[in-house]
């Protein structure tokens, strides 16, 4: 029997959840205030890891400096990762255009809802999908693929099922059938999609059924499984995730003790040195909430990895626990955009519905169908505009100089005076001193 047998996590004692229950701090008032402390240690935290100085000098082509020359610094991509999921007709309506122009504008980073998944293998989704992913290349957007597999019943393809619920077999044979069967996935959809990381393992909380048959930790084995097909694909750099969800937002009694829980299975994962190589949250908030300190704590409580940490399917949904405000849904989108950025291992966040559909069955989404902000939307840009510009039109002083702290990511710089022109392409990533030479 496997030293390291998982599913004991799930018969958690009454004390761990009492005493993870004591340390959340959950709320019914928002703490939206400009100058809350929260947001004032956050916004320092973003100016530190997310920005660096920018020195522009404008010169003649004698070596003189130019005084009061107009310097544009115009950011094309954060280097941060702001994204959107996307689903199979984003490109199949009357609203299009309305939508590519959102995404270049206001995201860099994207992925499907459900194209890549398991069970639309060879389906019309992920054929719609083959049809998208091209512009979202064209225009150097970094792609998420979900999901590899969940160790579910439901989430598999009937032909897995079926093995799942063969009587008269030993479970040692079940489980050698069933992983043959959902290996094919990996096969398939490393080699298909050009994405920049995958969800190889999802939901392995709640999802186990394959590691209750096994004698072995399938959790690490799909992650060496992954690792051995990008290899053969010459696609060494697609980065390999795990995602669960209920970690960082969950509010929920039987959530209290879902982080201690997620950290004991990535322990076990890396313990069989498998290649896990950052670490994903949904960050779906549909009951309560949590205060921003707490949702701070959570992160910090999963730095003994050291990887990268991705909010993987954030939105605001109403239930029938609670219906939220106008104020409250705003104040929780800044929340979590601001906390999520301001800690040093978490280097994107998307938001997983970006726009309804003609049912208007998605009304958490960012964007309405025909294109026009919802309240979650008009928070999303808002925040984008107020809290991570980084767009200027600036006049060299009496040295020809401009300094401007800015975000990393890419630039278009541009230097004009009287009938002089230049345009400087530029990736900011550490203190930058450019000097730029008018003709």
């Amino acid at each position: 029997m496997k030293n390291k047998k998982l599913f004991f996590l799930f018969s958690v004692c009454c004390l761990t959840i009492f005493s993870c229950k004591t340390n959340l701090v959950e709320t019914n008032n928002l703490d939206i205030e400009e100058d809350a402390n929260w947001k004032k240690e956050a916004l320092h935290r973003i100016d530190s890891l997310r920005k660096r100085e920018l020195t522009i000098i404008v010169k003649d082509k004698n070596g003189n400096s130019i005084p009061n020359a107009e310097v544009k610094i115009n950011l094309d991509k954060h280097e941060f990762k702001f994204g959107a999921a996307i689903d199979k007709d984003v490109f199949n309506s009357p609203h299009t255009e309305k939508y590519k122009s959102l995404l270049k504008t206001y995201f860099n980073s994207s992925g499907f809802e459900n194209a890549l998944k398991p069970k639309r293998r060879f389906s019309e989704t992920e054929a719609k999908a083959a049809q998208i992913i091209p512009w979202f290349l064209e225009n150097d957007f970094y792609m998420r693929g979900h999901a590899l597999v969940w160790e579910n019943r439901k989430n598999m393809r009937p032909k897995e099922k079926k093995v799942m619920n063969l009587k008269g077999i030993t479970n040692k044979k079940k489980e050698e059938k069933v992983i043959a069967l959902l290996s094919q996935h990996f096969t398939h959809a490393l080699k298909k999609w050009d994405v920049n990381c995958w969800d190889v393992l999802n939901e392995p909380i709640g999802n186990h059924q394959i590691n209750d048959l096994a004698d072995r930790n399938t959790f690490a084995y799909w992650f060496k499984l992954a690792d051995s097909v990008r290899q053969r694909n010459n696609k060494p750099d697609v980065k390999l995730f795990i995602n669960e969800n209920r970690v960082i937002s969950g509010t929920t009694p039987n959530t209290y003790s879902r982080p201690s829980e997620y950290k004991k299975i990535i322990q076990s994962i890396l313990d069989e040195g498998a290649p896990l190589e950052g670490i994903g949250f949904q960050s779906r908030i549909k009951h309560q909430f949590v205060s921003p300190e707490q949702m701070l704590e959570r992160l910090k409580s999963f730095e003994e990895f050291n990887l990268p940490l991705h909010a993987t399917e954030f939105e605001i949904r109403d239930s029938d626990i609670r219906t939220y405000t106008i104020e409250e849904r705003s104040g929780l989108i800044e929340q979590v955009m601001l906390i999520y950025t301001s800690h040093y291992l978490v280097d994107g966040i998307w938001h997983w519905t970006f726009y309804n559909n003609t049912r208007n069955s998605k009304p958490w989404a960012l964007f309405n169908y025909d294109g026009t902000p919802t309240v979650s939307g008009e928070q999303w840009i808002k925040t984008m505009n107020t809290y991570f510009n980084s767009s200027y039109e600036l006049k060299t002083n009496s040295n020809g100089e401009v300094n401007k702290r800015v975000f990393k990511g890419d630039y278009m710089l541009s230097v004009s005076y009287k009938n002089q022109f230049k345009y400087v392409k530029r990736t900011i990533t550490e203190n930058n001193t450019l000097t730029i030479i008018l003709e």
